[in-house]
């Protein structure tokens, strides 16, 4: 049984579903001069905006412009003359001169003899795909410019930063590499002075007229003391008085130079007109301020370290956000510190309590948020040695960053002493200002000048400790702060090796290494 013939489609239904058709169909005539168009649906006049009357007759060339390019209008000529089919993307030009994306296909509809008699074309407008195509590629070339700008940056802060041999030659060396690695046409490094009321330019590179002539006031809007005040990047988007250009003269960009909770000022770069650094660039800047800062850093504790002179400082702090100073208040007792042990991510305090029993001190050492516990090592009578192990980084380890070595903290009725020395080459200003953001019952209560033994007790702790293992330098300060070398002993071996969570014999061997190397510093020098 033969299946039955599907029935024939009426030209009439044919045309309707052409003239229908959600893409613009067109076909023209291609044994007449010119090829003109001999039709058009609904849809191509929706597209190009002209009336079917106004193109028939015409070729479809009429939608070139300016912006058309000869590639693929070729292309489909080759096509035409070759009778084959061929699909491009071309830029376009509607009726009213709007601009838009057409993706064209063309195929030849032959006659008896197999030459082509009318070609039909399909108009399909991609503007958004096409836009969206464009945009990621601007996109992607943009990001390959900005990728070998901030590899030059890198390159450059990288070298300058190597092996300064003081700060003026550090700055000079950056301000200079920048410049040289462009886009930017001048840098500039300036550092708050001692009052915090202005930047004082230490270094500049470049020929501009944004470079400033004298200090910057620190209570103004340019971006360098912006920076200083906030912290954080800026001049991102152009400045907005007269120190400087905004969007159509260039831009200067602020990076604030701090390492830890040391400030070592600003840096300053001067882009020229038409250069825009984004997000993504001003993190890298951001992340070269700290690499500059913790040069600077390294510069600076070189040059205290050979400073022939130091500071004795104390401070009187109030504030019972310190745990010492919480406890004291709370139960009536005396601490004394004792020693750090920093052996992991937890640093620990050693302080002796004396005034009360080791069970209420526990009691409130739970109340204070920064303590994340507490234990006993030693309880000898009215003296208790205790153990607090830290949620973040204690008042000693925020000194030690500014290079001091805190000698004595003592907690008693609700105040703290707390001394400390401090190279005299130090920012001490800076640094009672850290303390006081964080504990702002804080009283600067005495300095005193004094000239430096040949080797400071810091210089010497760093020398062993470069030598020593973490678990060596923790198994030694741990024996020396629990009384093991005590006669009687304070606290056993086995005692020790419970808090540090060892066996007896691993944390003796710690000792015992650690003890060699201690005692060659002083036979084999």
């Amino acid at each position: 049984m033969s299946e039955p013939e599907a029935p024939a489609v009426s030209f009439p239904l044919k045309e309707r579903a052409m003239d229908e058709a959600p893409v613009g169909i067109t076909i023209t005539d291609a044994t007449r001069p010119d090829n003109p168009l001999i039709y058009v649906n609904e849809a191509f006049e929706r597209v190009t905006g002209y009336p079917r009357e106004e193109v028939l007759g015409r070729n479809c060339r009429l939608l070139q412009g300016p912006e058309t390019r000869e590639e693929p209008v070729g292309k489909l000529r080759e096509a035409v003359d070759a009778g084959e089919s061929v699909t491009v993307e071309l830029r376009n030009y509607r009726r009213d001169g709007e601009e838009f994306w057409n993706e064209v296909t063309i195929a030849p509809i032959e006659g008896a003899d197999g030459e082509p008699v009318n070609f039909v074309g399909f108009q399909n407008d991609v503007t958004r795909r096409k836009e969206a195509e464009l945009a990621l590629e601007d996109e992607r070339e943009r990001l390959d410019v900005v990728f070998q700008r901030v590899e030059r940056l890198l390159d450059a802060v990288t070298t300058a930063i190597i092996a300064p041999t003081s700060r003026g030659d550090l700055e000079r060396a950056v301000c200079e590499g920048l410049v040289e690695a462009g886009p930017y046409e001048a840098t500039w490094i300036g550092t708050v002075d001692a009052a915090g009321e202005s930047i004082s330019v230490s270094s500049t590179t470049g020929d501009h007229p944004w470079l400033p002539e004298g200090d910057v006031p620190i209570d103004t809007d340019h971006p360098a003391a912006v920076a200083c005040r906030e912290g954080t990047i800026q001049g991102l988007h152009g400045l907005s008085d007269g120190n400087g250009g905004t969007g159509d003269d260039g831009q200067q960009i602020a990076v604030p130079l701090r390492h830890g909770d040391s400030e070592y000022g600003v840096i300053t770069l001067v882009a020229p007109a038409g250069l825009r650094v984004d997000e993504r660039e001003a993190t890298v800047l951001t992340a070269l301020g700290r690499a500059i800062a913790a040069a600077l850093s390294a510069v600076e504790t070189r040059r205290i370290l050979v400073a022939d002179d130091v500071v004795d400082v104390e401070l009187s702090v109030r504030d019972d956000d310190l745990f010492f100073v919480r406890i004291s208040e709370q139960v009536d007792c005396r601490l004394t510190y004792e020693g750090a042990v920093a052996d992991a991510d937890v640093p620990s305090l050693y302080f002796t309590a004396t005034g009360t029993s080791a069970d209420v001190i526990l009691e409130a050492a739970a109340d204070c948020p920064d303590v994340v516990a507490v234990s006993t090592v030693i309880e000898d009578g009215e003296q208790h040695l205790l153990e607090f192990e830290l949620g973040r980084d204690p008042l000693v380890g925020r000194l030690a960053a500014f290079g001091a070595e805190t000698r004595s903290i003592v907690a008693e009725d609700g105040e703290a002493s707390v001394e400390f020395t401090l190279p005299a080459g130090a920012d001490l200003r800076s640094l009672v200002e850290r303390v006081r953001e964080e504990y702002p019952d804080t009283e600067l209560r005495s300095t005193a000048h004094r000239e430096r033994p040949p080797e400071t007790k810091q210089e010497f702790f760093t020398r062993v400790e470069t030598a020593l293992t973490d678990r060596q330098l923790a198994a030694l300060q741990t024996a020396f702060v629990g009384g093991f070398f005590d006669r009687p002993r304070r606290a056993t071996g086995d005692e020790l090796a419970a808090s540090m969570d060892l066996t007896r014999s691993t944390f003796h061997q710690h000792l015992r290494v650690a003890q060699r190397k201690l005692l060659a510093e002083f036979f084999e020098r």
